[in-house]
């Protein structure tokens, strides 16, 4: 996949953990094949909230890019889970190359509330695990996110937000330079698409969890 990124703002989430919130912002960002996932303000998202904004991500990227071919492997694989005591869960991709000794490497650590604090991974093992667990489909040799199934996603309000190009904006000053001027918020907002300028409202002090 080519490098790709975006910002997702949930404000009517579900409410779980210490915080008790509801809002998340987070990034989805694919670069040299490797998927991550960043908590930029809120709580945690919810490996489901994660799931919905991976399917949105996925058919912006074919907006630009066309379909997501599937990843063509040469060893038999599958995934596996543990589950902690508390309810936290792990989940990996086994990799058996014929030897007797299968590779198992971890993929995601989901807490005890069902969360997901930060996640790198291959990108096609995600897509792969989407597949595995019914939440996308193959059509002609591509991944499909079916979205029609995703019921949780059909009641969230979610925010996508592209990257904004900073390097055509005025007024940022570069590492060991001296600033010399001040910037119209105004100025800036002009600069940015409508639907790409986030909604935030004051807050003392932003969740975390």
């Amino acid at each position: 996949m080519k490098d790709f990124t975006r910002m997702y703002v949930i404000k009517n989430g579900a409410a779980g953990g210490w915080t008790n919130s509801t809002r998340t912002t987070f990034t989805l960002t694919v670069e040299n094949d490797y998927l991550s996932m960043v908590v930029k303000d809120g709580r945690d998202p919810f490996t489901e909230e994660i799931n919905t904004a991976f399917g949105r991500f996925i058919q912006d990227y074919e907006q630009e890019n066309g379909k997501v071919e599937l990843f063509q492997r040469v060893n038999p694989y599958r995934f596996t889970y543990r589950q902690g005591s508390s309810g936290c869960q792990t989940t990996f991709i086994e990799i058996d190359k014929g030897d007797g000794y299968p590779s198992r490497k971890r993929l995601l650590d989901q807490s005890c509330f069902g969360k997901c604090g930060s996640m790198c991974l291959f990108v096609y093992d995600f897509l792969d695990l989407c597949v595995a667990d019914g939440f996308f489909t193959v059509g002609d040799g591509t991944y499909v996110y079916a979205a029609e199934e995703d019921e949780f996603g059909k009641e969230l309000e979610m925010q996508v937000i592209r990257p904004r190009l900073t390097q055509y904006e005025d007024g940022w000053t570069q590492p060991g330079e001296i600033p010399d001027a001040i910037v119209s918020v105004h100025d800036i907002v002009r600069e940015v698409p409508v639907e790409a300028e986030p909604k935030s409202e004051p807050e003392d002090m932003p969740e975390t969890e």
